[in-house]
């Protein structure tokens, strides 16, 4: 049945407000004439091509439907828009936001799944499935199931934290639906917000009970896991999750932290493959899962499995090929294991501006002394250390080798006063590492 025959669709659409978000000039045109054609009146519809023209518009024009692009350009995305929208309208059954976009992966399903919008739209799209979609997500506003009414409105009186009056709503659609699990979900969510984290884990598990995949369920339970610290619990929720559903990127950190408790390192490795792909890559999540590859690997150094432990090593080197802390990690997890040309090979990797930092400047050193050329080494330190350097460990390291070379009683407490200088709050440590320290032989003395 088209729109215009059904009166109810027709009444709701001739009094709605709607905003057309999309850098292609094509399809603002085929969505500004589907809209006019299912009854919108033209002076109600605005489209434009920049999301900071639409986001200063919600506030003028106060769209209760919105069909947006979902990559906008410079990093922006409609969730941008969505979450302003959602402020205005709070209530789902008064709004629509449908998303559009040409990339079909997995991730961006889940990532459209996890922000409540009304859908995901792919391109390119016929007129007519385009009609068809729309009127489909209309009708489920026009036309919601008791049940559906019943958990939006409890929702609401959930935001508010009108925890008696959204637990009756919630109740109340548990008898309307023979498989309530977003019910089941919610009641969950009331009992978590006020602390009760046993009694939501009893709901989610219920509502997993009546729907074994529902994904608010399923991550909600392991949400709760986490909170309780029973990182295995959650694993084993994490693994059902991962089966049945993408994960969004917003989701990652928290399934890596998990498998990385569990010593599960297969999982980071098919984190990370599910991250290389991506485009852009969010910051946080690039510090994550490569700070979650350097322990995985630090896990199969130890266990002597050095190949897989460079291969995994150099994975998080080309995912944060700009972080310093991270480079760090991956070189000194090599040279604390012996594998200084390994270490030599990495560092040759990185760009040049990290290169030239203390760190790494003083991981260069560090690998010297290990391969037994410790007075270029310390040569190279010392000059250092006269630069006002500030880097513990160089610092540590020149005290321990001093020591071994058998350098003078002045010249060691000169470096420790140094190191204490730069490092105040170290001065203790510095100077008990040369507590009683005496040249062995007098005639060895080095300066």
């Amino acid at each position: 049945m088209g729109a215009k025959e059904n009166k109810p669709i027709v009444e709701y659409l001739g009094g709605a407000k709607a905003l057309v978000l999309d850098p292609n000039s094509s399809s603002r045109a085929t969505i500004r004439r589907l809209l006019s054609a299912v009854g919108m009146k033209t002076s109600n519809v605005e489209a434009m091509e920049l999301i900071g023209d639409a986001l200063a518009k919600l506030d003028t024009l106060q769209p209760n439907i919105i069909l947006t692009e979902l990559d906008l350009g410079d990093g922006r995305t409609a969730f941008e828009l969505l979450a302003a929208h959602r402020k205005k309208f709070p209530d789902t059954l008064d709004s629509v936001f449908l998303l559009l976009t040409s990339n079909n992966s997995p991730i961006i399903t889940s990532m459209a799944a996890e922000s409540d919008s009304d859908g995901l739209i792919i391109k390119p799209f016929t007129y007519g499935s385009l009609e068809d979609r729309f009127i489909e997500v209309v009708k489920t506003k026009v036309f919601p199931s008791k049940y559906a009414k019943s958990c939006e409105d409890g929702r609401l009186k959930l935001l508010a934290k009108k925890y008696p009056d959204a637990m009756k709503l919630f109740e109340l659609a548990l008898t309307q639906d023979p498989n309530p699990a977003l019910a089941r979900y919610y009641i969950g969510c009331v009992h978590k917000d006020q602390g009760a984290i046993d009694e939501a884990i009893a709901q989610f598990e219920k509502g997993i009970a009546a729907n074994p995949t529902h994904y608010k369920c399923l991550m909600g339970l392991f949400e709760a896991f986490v909170q309780k610290k029973e990182f295995s619990k959650a694993y084993d929720i994490g693994a059902v999750i991962s089966k049945n559903h993408p994960l969004p990127p917003s989701r990652i950190p928290e399934f890596v932290k998990v498998a990385v408790l569990n010593q599960q390192f297969e999982d980071v490795k098919a984190l990370y493959d599910v991250v290389a792909i991506m485009s852009p890559v969010d910051d946080v999540l690039v510090t994550y899962i490569s700070a979650a590859l350097v322990v995985c690997a630090k896990f199969y150094l130890r266990k002597k499995e050095n190949d897989k432990a460079i291969e995994i090593l150099k994975k998080a080197q080309s995912l944060a090929r700009n972080k310093t802390q991270i480079q760090v990690e991956i070189i000194s997890s090599l040279i604390h294991v012996g594998l200084y040309a390994e270490a030599e090979k990495m560092m040759a990797s990185i760009p040049d501006e990290l290169k030239s930092s203390s760190e790494m400047m003083a991981l260069e050193i560090e690998r010297w002394v290990g391969m037994g050329k410790v007075g270029e080494a310390l040569a190279a330190g010392l000059k250092m250390l006269d630069q006002g350097v500030k880097n513990f460990r160089l610092l540590e390291l020149l005290i321990v080798e001093s020591k071994k070379m058998n350098r003078t009683t002045a010249s060691v407490t000169a470096i420790v006063s140094k190191a204490s200088a730069l490092i105040p709050e170290k001065q203790a440590y510095f100077e008990g590492l040369v507590a009683g320290y005496e040249p062995k032989e007098e005639g060895n003395k080095q300066e």
